[in-house]
């Protein structure tokens, strides 16, 4: 919803590796057996203003907004790929070479 809401996410992150794609997984299931799908994907973003330069976040993610920053930053995206038994994520979406994967049953 928020920065604020954000900068929870990426405490509980920092204290467990699986905290956001856990999350996606979660959502992921819910649609899946919500909507009767077989493969799904999703991803969440982060997308404030800010009146300070956010230094912390990839530059393309930011650009110029009147007198601060917009941020859209991709945080984490997921997919489940039932023909294949996996979960795939990615904690990083600027790093392609970051996508992991565990099996799902």
């Amino acid at each position: 919803n928020d920065s604020r809401e954000w900068s929870d996410w990426a405490s509980y992150q920092n204290n467990d590796h699986f905290a956001m794609p856990g999350m996606v997984y979660f959502i992921l299931n819910e649609l899946a057996k919500n909507l009767d799908l077989k493969n799904t994907f999703m991803g969440l973003y982060l997308n404030t203003y800010l009146s300070m330069y956010p230094s912390a976040f990839p530059p393309g993610s930011i650009t110029v907004e009147g007198r601060g920053y917009r941020l859209n930053y991709g945080f984490v995206y997921g997919s489940i790929e039932e023909d294949q038994g996996r979960f795939y994520y990615n904690n990083q979406p600027e790093n392609p070479n970051a996508l992991e994967s565990i099996p799902v049953y």
